[in-house]
């Protein structure tokens, strides 16, 4: 161990770069433990899944679509949407027209005199 740690004394340029190695592993390991967003899953950690995954360069799962192409997409968007409406205070309906698409209409409170 003496050895060891006389060598990276004299040598601070190989150690560092194997201690920034050791860690970007470390930090790939942890950051890989995050489970991918779900439906229920809150933007905020949306948002912390894709800027850790892109900082630490894991690409592929940071742009992964796999959320948005999952059966329960527009579930999620719904739901999304009525709870900003409700936390802004806004009525939420929801219509169907003829062909069978949804429209969301969100139709502000009434003013207060």
């Amino acid at each position: 161990m003496n050895r060891f740690i006389s060598f990276m004394l004299q040598n601070p340029i190989p150690a560092s770069v194997m201690a920034t190695w050791v860690f970007s592993m470390f930090m790939t390991f942890l950051v890989s433990l995050l489970p991918a967003p779900t439906k229920d899953s809150t933007p905020r950690y949306v948002w912390w899944f894709k800027s850790l995954n892109t900082f630490i360069g894991n690409l592929q799962r940071a742009k992964s679509t796999a959320l948005e192409q999952s059966p329960n997409w527009q579930a999620a968007v719904d739901a999304q949407i009525e709870a900003f409406a409700r936390r802004r205070g806004v009525v939420f309906t929801q219509q169907t027209t003829e062909t069978t698409e949804k429209t969301t209409v969100i139709t502000p409170p009434p003013e207060k005199k």
